[in-house]
């Protein structure tokens, strides 16, 4: 695991064995907006009059640099002594960062037990814009069952995966990303209106998780629960995928309630 200070080091100065070079065509505020952001980060704590030092700029340009950081929430002053600390999307940057390094490792062995509970693969997959892209998978034993998946990208209104995510949005996300109210059909059964994937999204709120049959392709079926965290609407999901021969709706909420737990286990040891 890389600490903060570790991190700071790196952003500064490149991995280990690194040497990096200036860019072909450098921006000098860019630069110096990036270099005055990681002094508050390895500080914790700075004034304008010292950042305007040891940037070696005028305190006005430090000021007004300072004060688009706060802007973007990277930094916030602390009104009785008017110096500035890390702010709350700096802390949010370094809690994605931490998420990608630690996801996979904190979610195989959840899923390796959700496999056997299923006795069917298991997939992690995590929202990229309108679409769903498999990070990890857990094959199951069985002779006929649901392959690897990752890389694989799909539309996540078609997915279980994508629905339970999808269902952790407010309307107007959901109509940004589909703006449209007609929706491809990959399937003969796929949905294929934004007013339908609406409806259905309210019934994944209702059961704690989503249920695709066949609309991906004609012989899958799924069940996904999202992997909430406190950052805002979720952006990973669990997904149970099994041939639709052995899919059992009688069986749906049992298997529901099972990726709704291994869902809730990985968000719970990633402290989100």
């Amino acid at each position: 695991m890389i600490d903060a200070g570790d991190a700071i080091a790196v952003a500064r100065h490149g991995a280990a064995g690194d040497s990096p070079s200036l860019p072909a065509y450098p921006v000098g505020s860019v630069d110096t907006a990036i270099r005055l952001l990681l002094i508050v980060a390895e500080r914790e704590e700075v004034g304008v009059s010292a950042a305007a030092r040891e940037l070696a700029v005028a305190r006005s340009t430090a000021h007004r640099l300072m004060q688009m950081l706060q802007y973007h929430g990277l930094v916030q002053q602390r009104q009785e002594t008017k110096t500035y600390v890390p702010g709350p999307t700096l802390a949010k940057i370094g809690l994605l960062a931490s998420r990608s390094l630690d996801i996979r490792a904190v979610a195989q062995p959840r899923m390796a037990t959700l496999m056997e509970i299923a006795d069917e693969t298991v997939h992690l997959f995590t929202l990229r814009g309108s679409d769903v892209v498999c990070l990890h998978s857990v094959e199951c034993k069985r002779p006929l069952r649901v392959g690897r998946r990752v890389g694989e990208s799909l539309p996540a209104y078609a997915t279980a995966a994508g629905r339970c995510l999808l269902a952790g949005m407010d309307s107007s996300r959901v109509h940004e990303l589909y703006p449209s109210e007609q929706l491809p059909a990959i399937q003969p059964g796929t949905i294929a209106s934004r007013d339908a994937l609406e409806q259905e999204l309210e019934r994944v709120r209702d059961r704690g998780f989503a249920v695709q049959q066949q609309q991906t392709e004609s012989d899958v079926n799924a069940i996904g629960a999202a992997i909430y965290d406190r950052l805002g609407p979720p952006t990973l999901a669990i997904t149970i995928s099994m041939p639709s021969s052995r899919f059992d709706e009688a069986d749906a909420d049992r298997l529901g309630k099972a990726a709704r737990e291994c869902a809730d286990g990985i968000a719970s040891a990633l402290s989100w």
